[in-house]
């Protein structure tokens, strides 16, 4: 560092390097000694991403630390900065990767920019003596020395004794100086410049409220916001909100500012969109969360089949307001068109708008959508994507056998045409683990997806999951965190991470976990039945039956029958129960595919070893993907000392390691 730089200066901060200080204003903020040596080294390469072992080396150079203790580090720091939980104002987290810090710093220098510098102590002035002499505080100092006695030689007498002569004068000079030197750090400090704004480095952009639309054209406000995050979400300088993120927004009447603040970004994008005969005319405005000041306002009145140009505009302006440095990578992106026509578009832009919302009805009529886009549109590779994400989370009563090569065919397809959609190695990602069991091909497609975008939400929360079912549960937990870091409101993320402590035999954690995600959603039923599944290992089984009705009522079970399911309990007990559960789901008619391995598990409640063998050979048979949960399902723990357990494990291709899955 150079030796002139006295305080390096970030938003209301300052830092001081030499006597290793941080001040808020006139607030010295406590720090440890590694929590301000790691700000430090983030401050001195403001912009740059700092890998992890990078930043652990320059920390601590002469001792070997986890990385869990970086990371305390990094939220205290957070803490001590006042950044809340989803915030980036000052040090953002590049997933699994390492830490930047994005304020704008500046180096304030001895003797320069006086008028930026906050004297955070006061300077005592004494008058001299015989009996003391002054020990004032230096301009910047801490604290403040007092005075202390001394003996003088002669010759300091003599110089005393003039001084003493002129002693009433010398304080009225100095009382004249201190009173000058006030007035003067008053002036310079009321025209201090303003801090700069925090940078926007994550935004949401909300479903555009349609006008005057009919139904056939409701789709429009959050197909152009699903569009216009599938082109901007690939940027590396700005985190962009999901789609399953925003979905809530739609049709709401919720201010930018509070929706910004429950997505935790720094900007929002609103507007609305209006169908006026054969044209289309949408006006948006990029908000700052801080305080709702516009930072960027359009209006677009095109052809209704020229969407294209409206999506085009307004995401160049999105990145020119941000003052974004685009790579040229980065701008052909933003130009990029996935397809020239403009029917295949509109119908991709529907089948968006059912698939984020998940439910299996949705799912099939964006799965007809996205088939008759690709039919308009031969070579739309976006909307195979949207075909292999839908074939590949599916539940509308398709057999593994089935959905899953179909998935698959249209992961491939849409990577033939177009190699760098990170959604269709996501999708192929899952078939290949969850039905190929092929785990290590389906890593490369997960981390070749984060490679083209490090943003996309999906890929971290799947390929989470994944390593959570191999056992490598700080991986996975550490992707289900950046996952719902992208996106906070997501109410199946947060069941996902569920399960994965649950397999890791966190329990407690995993309990406060779903309910978090019923919290966000009370209507979601796998969240409940995530945590029926851990009341039960917890030896709470009347806690586990109650979960475990609320999920099949959610899921639509009739009352009478959830009536007869309560009645069996109270009579029958836990045992009862599960006799009845086995009853209903192999005698009635089920609306949805079940899968052999929940049977299985079924019978393995009741002791039964044998059916619950028989079961799991039925579940590998069929290639559903119960099978990719044996290796660190809890439950079946005292099964791993049967050799037939054993041989299920390897046929499904997991190498995990067996004293860490059972918890032993």
């Amino acid at each position: 560092m150079d030796p002139q730089i006295k305080v390096l200066e970030f938003g209301p901060f300052r830092l001081d390097p030499v006597r290793r200080l941080l001040w808020r204003g006139s607030e010295l903020i406590p720090l440890k000694s590694k929590t301000f040596q790691t700000l430090l080294v983030l401050v001195e390469n403001q912009g740059r991403m700092m890998s992890k072992d990078e930043l652990m080396k320059l920390v601590w150079p002469d001792a070997i630390v986890e990385e869990n203790t970086l990371n305390k580090n990094i939220s205290s720091l957070r803490r001590a900065l006042g950044e809340t939980a989803g915030e980036n104002r000052y040090i953002v987290t590049v997933p699994g990767k390492g830490y930047s810090f994005v304020a704008g710093v500046r180096q304030v220098n001895n003797g320069d920019d006086l008028e930026d510098v906050v004297i955070a102590t006061h300077t005592v002035a004494r008058v001299i003596t015989s009996e003391e002499v002054t020990e004032a505080g230096t301009p910047g100092s801490p604290q403040v020395t007092e005075a202390t006695s001394v003996h003088l030689l002669p010759a300091q007498s003599a110089a005393v004794s003039s001084i003493k002569k002129y002693r009433w004068a010398l304080v009225g000079a100095l009382v004249i100086c201190v009173a000058a030197a006030g007035i003067l750090l008053y002036v310079r400090g009321s025209r201090k410049k303003p801090t700069p704004a925090p940078p926007v480095n994550s935004i949401a952009i909300l479903p555009l409220k349609t006008l005057g639309m009919t139904d056939a054209d409701s789709y429009m406000g959050l197909g152009v916001a699903d569009g216009l995050i599938t082109k901007l979400s690939t940027l590396r300088q700005v985190q962009v909100r999901p789609t399953s993120a925003i979905i809530r927004f739609t049709n709401t009447s919720q201010d930018s500012v509070t929706a910004a603040r429950e997505l935790n970004v720094s900007a929002v994008l609103e507007g609305n969109i209006q169908r006026i005969g054969d044209r289309v005319r949408v006006t948006v405005q990029l908000v700052s969360a801080s305080d709702g000041t516009p930072l960027w306002a359009g209006k677009f009145d095109e052809k209704f089949t020229d969407m294209f140009a409206v999506e085009d505009a307004i995401s160049d302006q999105i990145a020119t307001s941000l003052t974004l440095n685009l790579s040229g990578a980065e701008r052909q992106q933003l130009a990029k068109h996935y397809t020239e026509d403009s029917e295949a578009f509109q119908l991709y832009l529907k089948g968006r708008y059912h698939w984020s919302k998940r439910t299996p009805d949705e799912i099939k009529k964006a799965i007809e959508l996205f088939q008759q886009a690709v039919n308009k549109d031969p070579r739309f590779a976006l909307a195979y994507a949207g075909l292999g994400d839908s074939y590949a989370i599916s539940s509308s009563g398709l057999p593994p056998q089935e959905r899953f090569p179909l998935a698959r065919a249209a992961a491939l397809k849409a990577l033939e045409l177009d190699e760098s959609l990170a959604e269709a190695h996501t999708s192929l990602a899952l078939v290949q683990y969850k039905y190929d069991w092929n785990w290590s091909a389906a890593e490369s497609s997960f981390r070749r997806a984060l490679d083209i975008n490090p943003h996309y939400e999906t890929a971290r929360h799947w390929y989470g999951e994944m390593l959570g079912l191999m056992g490598r549960f700080d991986e996975g937990l550490g992707e289900l965190r950046s996952a719902q870091e992208m996106d906070p409101l997501s109410a199946i993320t947060r069941a996902d991470t569920c399960t994965t402590l649950y397999r890791a035999h966190r329990y407690d954690d995993a309990v406060r976990e779903c309910r978090a995600a019923v919290e966000m959603d009370p209507n979601f039923w796998i969240p409940h039945w995530f945590l029926s599944w851990t009341y039960e290992l917890k030896g709470m089984k009347d806690e586990a039956v109650a979960e475990d009705l609320e999920m099949r009522k959610l899921r639509g079970m009739p009352a009478e029958t959830l009536s007869q399911l309560k009645a069996v309990y109270a009579s029958s007990g836990w045992t009862g129960y599960w006799r009845k559960t086995l009853e209903l789901m192999t005698t009635e008619s089920q609306p949805n595919y079940t899968q052999p391995f929940y049977i299985a598990k079924i019978y393995f409640r009741l002791g039964d070893r044998e059916q619950t063998f028989a079961w799991l050979e039925k579940s590998f048979a069929a290639h559903d993907d119960g099978p990719v949960q044996l290796n660190s399902e809890p439950l079946l723990d005292p099964l791993r000392a049967d050799a037939r357990f054993t041989e299920l494990v390897k046929r499904v291709g997991v190498n995990g390691d067996q004293t860490q899955l059972s918890g032993r």
